[in-house]
């Protein structure tokens, strides 16, 4: 697995000045970066690529119809490109590119053989000495709002793709997972608004119907219904340390 923020072999692109990306081969140069006058990070792309067929396109648009793509408030669109051509590379694109993040899965593999294999040859063609058809990158580009990308970001790279989405999360098993702050207060109102309004959309007629089978006792209920555990995604949010800093 190549994990696009090693310091050995993968890659990072980031756009410091707003005058466009570059990519990163100096790991220990960028922390100098910020000590620059009007130094922040606007954007920051990480990629993860899986050399052995780890990760497919089939299984990207499952994972996006299972809703591991959503954050809250609505599910993010997925826009697929794909070709009736086998040696074509597929494309998914979950999000907006307006949002303040975007995920792009795409099979590397093929695109590298369609640039460099001889004609009809992708079968063979290889990338580091994997095939080339089970070479799969997934990115996620992060933009900032308000406030910048914080710096920490660069050396905690897999942690912020791990929290990135939740299908992010399975593909780096063992990562535990950060999200970026903008705006904790608001930010984790808004999280825990959008939890309950999903689950209104999806569940509430149910639960109407359970609350007038059992006389309208609300209490059992929510004994038959409620968890034991915290949502770890609203955890990564805030909700309880905003809970606690209010009380």
């Amino acid at each position: 697995m190549d994990w696009g923020g090693d310091s050995q072999r993968g890659w990072l692109r980031l756009d410091v000045t707003g005058e466009g990306c570059r990519f990163v081969s100096n790991w220990d140069a960028i922390h100098h970066l910020k000590n620059l006058p009007g130094a922040e990070i606007r954007r920051l792309d990480i990629a993860l690529t899986t050399f052995m067929g780890e990760i497919k396109h089939e299984q990207v648009v499952e994972a996006h119809r299972a809703g591991m793509f959503t954050t809250g408030g609505r599910p993010p669109n997925l826009r697929q490109i794909t070709s009736s051509d086998p040696a074509a590379s597929r494309t998914c694109y979950v999000g907006s590119r307006q949002a303040d993040k975007y995920f792009r899965g795409y099979e590397k593999g093929k695109q590298l053989a369609a640039k460099l294999a001889p004609a009809g040859r992708w079968e063979t063609f290889e990338v580091e000495g994997y095939p080339a058809g089970g070479v799969y990158r997934c990115e996620v580009e992060f933009k900032a709002g308000a406030e910048a990308i914080a710096w920490d970001a660069i050396a905690a790279r897999d942690r912020f793709f791990a929290g990135a989405y939740p299908f992010c999360e399975t593909v780096l098993p063992g990562i535990r997972p950060r999200t970026f702050c903008r705006g904790r207060k608001v930010g984790s109102r808004h999280d825990m608004a959008a939890a309950l309004a999903h689950i209104r959309r999806q569940f509430g007629g149910t639960l109407y119907t359970a609350l007038v089978v059992n006389g309208g006792d609300i209490g059992a209920v929510w004994e038959q219904i409620c968890g034991t555990a915290h949502s770890p995604r609203l955890l990564r949010a805030g909700v309880l340390l905003e809970a606690k800093v209010g009380a």
